[in-house]
Formats: C-alpha cells, structure tokens, sequence
C-alpha cells in the first residue's frame, strides 16, 4: 500500500508529512504532543490486529501457519532496523519482561552496576530485585555524563538510550569505547528511542536490548522486543524455557532442552501474535519514510518547539545539541500540574512530572501544533 505521494527517499525534505500524519486518525481532533507517555498507531496496525480476531473468529486456527509467517517477517523487519540478525530477536509481553531476563542471569549481590539517577523503574527494579549494588551517575546541562563510578570497578552499564525525564540521549560510541576498553557489559532500554532514533548495532553493539513498541514505534501495547548478541545465553544461560525454545518446536521434544542460543528461544510459547501483526505493519510505514528521515523531521519540529518555548520564557531543560537529545523536550514550570491540565482541557497533551512538562514531538506532528501549544501557553502563563 502506497501511503506517500511522490518517491520514498530518506532525506526528510522530500518526505510527505501531510500524508504520514494521515496515517493516524487520533490527530484529527487533539494535539497529541504526548508520544514519549504513548503513541497513536497507524490505520495499518490498527487494520491488522482488528483482521486477526476477524479471521479468528471466522475460521479458527486454519491460518496459523500465515500468522506465523508474518511474526517472523516482522523480526526480520525489526532486525533490519537495528542492523541485527532475526535470531538475535524474540517477541515478549513487553520489555520490562525483556530486562528481567537479562538481569536474572547476569545480576547478583556482587554486581556492580553503572546506572543514570531517575532512570525508569522497568530498568533499575530488574537490577536492584537481585540485590546489585547500583553506581549512579547524571548528567550536565549539555547532557555530557558527569559524576561517573570508576568504570575499572563497574561490571555492567545499564541504561535508557534517551532519559525519560530529561530527554538526554546518550552518547553511545561513547559508552562503548569505555566497556571496550575495560570489558564492561552494556545493556541498554531503547523504548524512547526505537522508531524515531538510529541505532546500528554492529557500529555501536549493546549485550542486550530491549524496548517497547507502544510509544515511538506507533504500534500499539501487548509486545515488546529483546535483543540479545550471539553467545550471550551460552554465556550466562537461559532464565526460562518453553516448549518453543527448541530447535525444532513442534517435534515436541520434552525429555531434553535443544535450544538454539538465539534470542528466539525466550519466547518460550506462542509469540503475542496480534501485537505483532500491528508492530509489521507499522514498522513497513516506517521503513516507506525512513528513521533517518524522521529523526531529520523530529530535530526540525524541536528546533522550532524549543524556539517557541524560549520567546515565552520557560527554561528548558533538554539539551540543544543535537547529539545529546531526541524527541523529547522537557521544560520547568513552578505549578507544572496545573499547567498540563490547563493543555487537556483544550485538548492538548503533554507529560508532566513535578515541576516538569514533557512535550514530544514525533514526525506525524508539525508546525500547527507547536504553534496550538504555543499560543495556549502563552495564554495560560
């Protein structure tokens, strides 16, 4: 399906935005500024799991076999993305699941782990439910790390590509030249970043990876993604099996494990197949634009967001340069819950924490909502 006019290139220049924002019905009546909190999805994903109960409900389990077909076309499109293999891809509940996994087999009371204050919960409870001794550190106003553990005692980094709170993004070839050089484990929860963020893994390769695809991905709750690199369960070994954690599941083997060592294996059972049915179709309306031309798209709509929020004297709080944020622009207001509910009453969304707005933009937003957002605040301060 052709959901752009013109040619696809990646230069966001040459993207039709009025057309990707038509992709999303929930923009027509609201200015949705709120994607970091969770995203509107597609008329495709949206399509593609009302389809699947449809089909269920008609003809049973008869399709199967082209269900299953499709989840492994979307790990596929999910591995392409992150310039990774299939096998290194497994399909969870969602991706505090995903971190779970991870932390069970790599974490203990003598794990030492280098970790952003505030970091979300889905990251930090995973590793302080095993007793490991958490090492945290900030960031300064430009968004360069600061107050750093000496990395020669740390075991692990574990972290958000972009910070929830601040929408500080972190520099990962950075991070990777210190756990190259002192043989320290990287994990990293990639839910803010994932859609609207590049990501190579064999320029920048993690341990382990996980995200959810409800926020930027616009596809909806029920899965998220693990990633894992290749020897990692041989390495650590596996926090649960399922009968699909076999090389060959439906030979139904149950005297003896045969998995695969691939990241696969964790899905344990039956992947969450309608969430993965939408996550295809809304990663096939990414790749038609690009995450190189989004992200080119998002950084133009933030320039002007943070223009717009400067000339109304509000401080914010997101670093400038470029490689230090992504999508989400945090300012501080002194009644900043008042102020979010103020927006909503007129049917505009952000986040708020304490004295903190959070006001995403993704590329389906543009030019009228920074200015609805504007003009609203410029009102109400």
């Amino acid at each position: 399906m052709t959901l752009m006019s013109g040619v696809w290139v990646r230069d966001a220049m040459d993207v039709d935005w009025t057309a990707f924002r038509a992709e999303f019905p929930a923009l027509k009546a609201q200015t949705y500024m709120n994607t970091a909190g969770g995203g509107p999805i597609c008329k495709a994903a949206a399509a593609a799991g009302a389809a699947y109960y449809a089909d269920l409900a008609e003809s049973g389990d008869k399709n199967w076999p082209l269900w299953l077909a499709e989840v492994e076309d979307c790990r596929k499109r999910v591995a392409s993305l992150l310039n990774a293999k299939p096998h290194q891809i497994a399909f969870v509940q969602n991706v505090s699941l995903a971190l779970n996994y991870v932390a069970s087999v790599t974490a203990g009371a003598e794990t030492r782990v280098a970790m952003p204050t505030d970091e979300f919960p889905s990251v930090s409870l995973a590793w302080i439910n095993r007793g490991s001794r958490i090492m945290p550190f900030g960031f300064t106003e430009a968004g360069t790390p600061h107050g750093m553990p000496d990395m020669k005692t740390v075991d692990w980094i574990v972290a958000s590509q972009v910070q929830y709170r601040s929408g500080v993004a972190l520099d990962l070839q950075e991070i990777n030249q210190i756990r190259t050089l002192l043989q320290t484990g990287l994990v990293l929860d990639s839910t803010q970043a994932f859609g609207v963020t590049t990501l190579d893994l064999e320029k920048t390769p993690v341990d382990a990876l996980g995200f959810s695809v409800y926020k930027w991905a616009g596809a909806g709750y029920g899965v998220g993604v693990l990633y894992l690199r290749d020897g990692f369960l041989d390495q650590y070994g596996y926090p649960a099996v399922g009968w699909r954690s076999s090389d060959d599941p439906y030979a139904l083997v149950s005297e003896r494990l045969t998995t695969t060592g691939g990241a696969r294996d964790l899905e344990l059972g039956h992947p969450p197949i309608p969430a993965v049915l939408a996550l295809n179709q809304a990663l096939k309306l990414i790749e038609q634009v690009s995450v190189a031309a989004i992200e080119q798209r998002v950084a133009t709509l933030v320039d002007s967001l943070r223009a717009a929020l400067t000339r109304l004297g509000l401080e914010v709080l997101t670093p400038a340069e470029l490689g230090r944020r992504a999508a989400i622009t945090v300012v501080r207001h002194h009644d900043a819950p008042a102020l979010a509910a103020a927006l909503k009453e007129r049917d505009i969304w952000v986040s708020q924490f304490d004295d903190k707005l959070r006001i995403s933009c993704h590329a389906y937003n543009n030019e009228e909502d920074i200015s609805s957002l504007s003009h609203a605040l410029q009102e109400l301060l």
